[in-house]
């Protein structure tokens, strides 16, 4: 029942994110398609820079200026650091192709840590193709977090 509740909310939320902002390459042909691989990260640092969690999506898509697709490639990784403490309660990655408008990845995981500060959240990233030459990515906190002095940090692009 609660796998069902995240896929609904994660549903809602990708179909909200299709108003949000996108990047188009300059110099590209719009008429012609192209093979993309496309990519979002969450990253979160510790007080001193070090990594102490991440999640990564990499999608793959063929876009036009009329339309997007999936061949329905998908990879992910959810990552902890190695230091003590810290457990992965799950990690959950899906496609959503809504050709020819859309293509949507979306990564997210819970992690915990049972030493001191005793940071335990959500994270997500989000990749978007548009049929308009377009992509864009994104990050959020679902739930919890973080412990003073740690920082998180988005990336994206695609090649």
């Amino acid at each position: 029942m609660r796998r069902v509740a995240r896929v609904a909310a994660c549903s809602l939320l990708l179909a909200a994110l299709s108003s949000l902002g996108t990047s188009s390459p300059a110099g590209a042909n719009p008429g012609s398609p192209h093979r993309h691989s496309g990519w979002a990260q969450h990253t979160i640092l510790e007080q001193f820079g070090v990594t102490s969690s991440q999640v990564k999506l990499t999608i793959g898509y063929t876009q036009g200026y009329s339309s997007v697709s999936s061949p329905g490639f998908i990879s992910g990784n959810c990552y902890h650091s190695s230091f003590p403490g810290w457990t992965t309660h799950f990690c959950y990655y899906g496609l959503t192709d809504s050709a020819p408008s859309n293509v949507y990845g979306d990564i997210w995981s819970h992690m915990s840590n049972s030493s001191t500060p005793r940071p335990d959240y959500t994270i997500r990233a989000i990749f978007r193709a548009g049929r308009d030459n377009s992509y864009s990515y994104s990050c959020y906190f679902d739930q919890g977090s973080l412990p003073p002095a740690w920082d998180s940090r988005c990336y994206g692009g695609r090649s």
